[in-house]
């Protein structure tokens, strides 16, 4: 783990921990943990590899609840509601409240919920989305003229793909069925005037060691048509909108909370910007020691 300075790594000051469970048993100090009342924890390369759980993380979690701290679990990942989470949790043996749970298509599908759209929000991502959305009373839009075919022709796009005035915003998140003709459709519908919203900017995620495209690959796709270079709103870690989440609707004091996460511009950054207690980076998903020593390196 690398913990709170990441010029520590660089510097050979921390160690490489054998999983997840040292966060408990032997690598956190006394100290730090009297100091910290609440764990913001990623998933995705922190508690699991796609199905796998990471070795012993469900025990740390267990010995974290039975210290008497609170648990979060905030992923950038929005493939699946909170609701998906908590039966996934408990396949791994553990229970998890839903109110545990944050996910950046929960935060993506309150914020459309917070800007009284009188309209609906066309979705380029998975079923998480758009259950979000239907548990926040926003109405999802349907798919355009073609409907998942991948292609379109420039006839297509000026004739058919014309967008539904009802369209209010467009949510961008991880597609794994993500088609040129969703690029055309959201682009003409945020042309129209729909407010642009990504789920998260991660470039991808790591799965059996490889790097796999992620949400940011679909948002950079619908930047790059529109010609800008972001959406209007971005509801992932470190977002303050992501931020606002855990404080405000959670009751989460970042000041004695420890964020745990596998990425550095995401996870780290987001406990930097919320003044967490400490960061924790764990060497069990994105980011390695290298990135950590790089990072220090450019300050």
């Amino acid at each position: 783990l690398a913990r709170v300075k990441v010029r520590q790594v660089a510097r050979g000051k921390v160690r490489r921990p054998a999983s997840t469970a040292n966060l408990v048993q032997d690598t956190v100090s006394s100290d730090l943990l009297d100091r910290v009342d609440t764990f913001v924890l990623d998933c995705d390369g922190v508690l699991w590899e796609g199905a796998t759980p990471i070795d012993q993380s469900i025990d740390a979690l267990r010995e974290l609840e039975r210290l008497g701290k609170r648990l979060f679990f905030v992923t950038n990942n929005s493939a699946k509601s909170r609701s998906a989470y908590v039966e996934k949790f408990a396949t791994l043996g553990f229970e998890a409240k839903q109110e545990q749970i944050i996910t950046s298509a929960f935060v993506a599908a309150q914020h459309a919920a917070s800007l009284n759209l009188n309209g609906s929000v066309y979705v380029v991502g998975g079923d998480g989305i758009r259950d979000e959305l239907q548990q926040a009373g926003v109405e999802v839009a349907q798919e355009p003229p073609g409907g998942l075919e991948p292609a379109c022709t420039a006839e297509e796009f000026v004739n058919d793909l014309v967008p539904d005035s009802n369209i209010k915003a467009v949510i961008v998140g991880c597609d794994s069925s993500f088609t040129y003709r969703k690029i055309c459709y959201a682009s003409r519908c945020i042309q129209a005037g729909a407010v642009f919203i990504s789920t998260n900017l991660d470039a991808g995620d790591m799965h059996g060691g490889v790097l796999m495209p992620g949400a940011g690959a679909c948002v950079g796709a619908i930047c790059s048509a529109l010609g800008r270079d972001e959406p209007d709103v971005n509801c992932g870690k470190p977002s303050s909108i992501m931020l606002s989440v855990i404080r405000d609707s959670r009751g989460v004091d970042l000041s004695r909370a420890a964020v745990v996460g596998d990425r550095l511009d995401t996870d780290i950054m987001l406990g930097v910007t919320g003044d967490a207690a400490v960061t924790v980076l764990t060497l069990s998903g994105v980011a390695t020691v290298e990135d950590v020593a790089q990072a220090a390196a450019d300050g």
